[in-house]
Formats: C-alpha cells, structure tokens, sequence
C-alpha cells in the first residue's frame, strides 16, 4: 500500500463584539483510507477494515457575552 497524507485546514476571523467564524474542511483532497483494518482470530483469510472519513465541509460560529 503507497503512502498517503491527510490535509486539514481551517480559516476564520474575530469581531470585537465577540463573534468568532471559522470555516473548516477535514480531508481537504478526499484521499481513501482505512482507519483501522484488522484480521478476526479464527478465521482463514477475511480482512475487515473501518474506511476513514471522506471529505468534510463545516462552518463554526461562536459567541460571547
């Protein structure tokens, strides 16, 4: 299996009156990878494997008073 990298990236800005926004994205370029693969004691030849998460968009707002 080649080698891969996962890219996260977040960007935002402040207010002064307490606003907070960010714009996040996890697994900027969508890259396929399992988390976790594992061979189940007993059995001849099954692989499982836990596909990571695909690409993932949000927005966060926050505020203080």
């Amino acid at each position: 299996m080649e080698g891969y990298a996962l890219t996260n990236i977040r960007a935002g800005f402040r207010t002064d009156q307490g606003f907070n926004f960010f714009l996040w994205m996890r697994n900027l370029f969508n890259v396929d990878y399992y988390e976790q693969l594992a061979i189940p004691r007993g059995n001849t030849g099954l692989i499982v494997g836990q596909p990571g998460d695909s690409r993932t968009i949000g927005l966060t707002i926050k505020s203080e008073f």
